[in-house]
């Protein structure tokens, strides 16, 4: 949302017999009463509120980004604890309450540590985002698993070799998908279950 700080009070004057004015004109008033702002001050308060929005976004980011090198951390650990060497994990991620963004921060971490594939489903919103490190890009295809993920759900993907997202109505379908997905490619490619 953006709009201008140099909001001029007086564009809110109207002519009494335009009646789609006349309700903006209301609506405008009964917004600054239960503001408790007077018509003056409403850009600069509107200003204020953006910033505060726009800190708010920027820390919901970091957390987002915070919360997905955790769980990282917590598929490299199991994968550790269950005496899996390979060198090439494909992990589905099913993080609690997440959604698009969320899922998409998790299948980043493939790509970033550069090794293996994340498969990571938000239930939240129905989307699913895979990603994928160098040592497994010869051979998997990021937007090709997402495709397939969906492809029984008439759901739709769309990004590159290394990171894609998609989405489709039925949540749950998804994460069944996702799981025939990650237990074929672990088959396909030697890669122990975490």
């Amino acid at each position: 949302m953006t709009t201008s700080r140099d909001w001029d009070a007086g564009a809110f004057e109207t002519d009494a017999d335009d009646s789609a004015d006349t309700a903006r004109r209301a609506l405008l008033n009964s917004t600054t009463d239960v503001a408790n702002v007077p018509l003056e001050e409403v850009p600069e308060q509107f200003g204020r509120l953006q910033d505060r929005v726009a800190e708010q976004e920027k820390l919901n980011a970091e957390l987002r980004a915070t919360a997905a090198r955790a769980w990282w951390r917590g598929l490299e650990a199991g994968r550790k604890r269950a005496e899996d060497g390979h060198d090439s994990p494909i992990y589905l991620a099913d993080p609690p309450e997440a959604d698009h963004e969320i899922a998409r921060q998790v299948a980043i971490q493939a790509v970033e540590h550069d090794r293996g594939v994340v498969v990571a489903v938000g239930r939240e919103d129905g989307s699913v985002s895979v990603g994928v490190g160098g040592n497994l890009s010869d051979t998997v295809s990021a937007i090709e698993v997402a495709r397939e993920v969906l492809a029984p759900l008439d759901g739709s993907a769309g990004g590159s070799d290394e990171l894609a997202n998609g989405g489709g109505s039925d949540p749950e379908a998804i994460l069944a998908s996702a799981r025939e997905v990650v237990d074929r490619l672990r088959v396909e490619h030697g890669a122990g279950q975490v």
